[in-house]
Formats: structure tokens, sequence, C-alpha cells
């Protein structure tokens, strides 16, 4: 699958707000797109953000036809999820029938996300970013303004100048130790998970596999793990980066063993270098936005994963 990457966008820009599984809150909503607006940006906004049906933004119809309104709308230039939640999931496969032949936007969100970003990769080959949403980080400043500027660095600057290099290198442990390239893919494991077995998942042969989840415990991140084992994804991906599992191991009264111990143990036998800590994932306030798709060099000795331009210079010669 060749990598597709979204235009850039730019201050005046408009940037749409989707809502593909869990409702928001209005008054959320206003903050967030006020601050969208300060931020130099104008905002078209679905109208199902605020509706809610059970656990939803909506009943299924109303989420993929507001959800693909505004993917079509050629004045909107990215899409941003509101937040995550549950049910994106019933948008498959319709979502993917109905976007077919339109050009990549920016498309924004992480969780339940995970499950869209991941097929629209499968299918098109779109690049998105797994990173910040509305309401669930920027109307409430739970995240760094570094974290929000390194979002927007993404989706504003040419791929030259991307940066995904862990800026605080001694949190990160190095599991196993190696030097590799492949495409970028993940996001949160259960969603990962949830999709095994299904045609809406990429081939992950070659990938640079990077996941984070958040109040898991241990042993159904332990259960996840070996789930990726016994499906042939460790068997196909060239490393493994995990990011914050918060709240997945949260007190002294749990077994006396980590996240690392559980990884070592669910990957024995495969050599691809591994790390933890990496900057990415539910609840940190300073953390990185991911590229989904994207062709990247993962590199522990020194540590450096960086955007892979020689490959990407060949994927564009080759169109």
């Amino acid at each position: 699958m060749k990598s597709l990457f979204p235009e850039l966008i730019s201050p005046g820009s408009t940037i749409g707000v989707v809502a593909p599984s869990g409702p928001s809150n209005p008054e959320l909503v206003q903050l967030g797109l006020k601050k969208l607006n300060a931020l130099g940006f104008t905002t078209k906004v679905a109208d199902n953000i605020t509706t809610e049906t059970h656990f939803t933004a909506g009943n299924k119809d109303l989420r993929l036809r507001e959800t693909v309104k505004i993917f079509r709308d050629y004045s909107v230039d990215a899409v941003l999820c509101a937040r995550g939640g549950d049910g994106a999931i019933h948008l498959l496969p319709k979502l993917l029938e109905e976007l077919e032949g339109t050009q990549p936007k920016p498309f924004i969100g992480y969780s339940d996300v995970t499950l869209l970003q991941l097929a629209l990769y499968k299918h098109f080959g779109w690049i998105s970013f797994s990173g910040p949403m509305l309401t669930t980080e920027l109307a409430d400043d739970s995240l760094s303004k570094e974290s929000w500027n390194h979002l927007l660095s993404l989706t504003m600057k040419p791929l030259h100048m991307w940066n995904i290099n862990p800026p605080m290198q001694d949190e990160i442990t190095i599991l196993r130790s190696g030097k590799v390239s492949g495409k970028l893919l993940g996001g949160c494991l259960s969603l990962i998970c949830a999709m095994l077995g299904s045609p809406y998942l990429p081939d992950f042969k070659d990938a640079i596999l990077i996941i984070e989840d958040v109040e898991e415990t241990p042993k159904s991140i332990d259960r996840m793990l070996h789930q990726l084992r016994i499906s042939g994804i460790f068997e196909s991906i060239n490393g493994l980066i995990l990011g914050s599992f918060s709240g997945c191991f949260p007190g002294e009264s749990e077994p006396e063993f980590t996240l690392a111990d559980l990884v070592m143990t669910a990957t024995a036998g495969y050599d691809f270098p591994i790390i933890t800590g990496y900057p990415y994932g539910h609840s940190l306030r300073d953390r990185l936005t991911i590229p989904i798709g994207a062709p990247v060099s993962f590199n522990t000795d020194p540590l450096d994963i960086a955007i892979d331009l020689e490959t990407v210079n060949q994927n564009l010669s080759s169109l």
C-alpha cells in the first residue's frame, strides 16, 4: 500500500469537527471551537456531536451521514474528532464506500478512532494523525502547548520538518536493540485487537507497530499482547514502540511485574527492536502526535525515530 499524505493546512484553513463515536458536552464543544478560532482556523461542525443515543453521538446512520458530509465538504481542509468513546466500528464498511474517490485530508483523533484510521489506511493508503481531539484535550487544557504545537507542525509543515523523535529520551527504556524501517501502524491496543480477523486491519508486514491503552488490567494487556502473537502480527513486524498505558498498573496490590515483563514474554523468540515509554497515548499532558501509515526509520543506538524520506521519495517517483 502506497502511503498518501494529505495536503498541508495553514492559518485560515477550515477544520471540520466530527463525532463518529461518543457525544460531547456542549460547553466543551464551544470552548474547543473558540480555541481553534483563536489559532486562526475557521470551523464547521457536524450536526450530531452533542446528540446522545445510548453511548454514541446519535444512531449509526446519523453519525455516518454527518462524518461523510464533513469529509466530502470541499471547503473543509482537515477533519478533527470531537472525542473518542465507543461506536466508531458501526461506521464500517459504509464509511469506506462513501469516501471512495475522496482526496485525503488530515484526519485527527485517537482511542476509538483507531478503528477508522487503520481502515482508511488499509483501503486508501491515507496517512492520518493519532493525536488530541476537540473536547478531550483542546477544550480543557489537558495538553501542553508543546504537544499542540507538535500536532500543528505535522499538519502545517513539509515532511522534512516533521519530528517524531521523543524529546525526553531518558524516559525511554530500550528492551531490545536494533535498527529497522517500515510503515508506522498502530494506535489503541484494545481497538487493534478488536479488528483482528476483519478486512479492515492493514497488513503489518515490515511495519513498526506502536501501541498504547488506558485503564486496562494487566491480565487484559497480557491477553491482548498474546492475541497479537497468535494472530501473526509479531511474525510480521519490524519493530515495536510502546507508548503510555495510563491506569493499567495502578497499585501496589498488583502482582510485581511490569509492562516490560509482559511484552518480553509475549514477544519471546523474536528479535525486532522494542522500546517503552514513548510519549504517546491517553492522559499524557506532554505527548507526540503519530502519523499513522507514514514510513519511518527506527534506531535504538542512538535512539532515533524519523520519517523515512528516502522511502517517501521512492513512492512519489513511482506514481
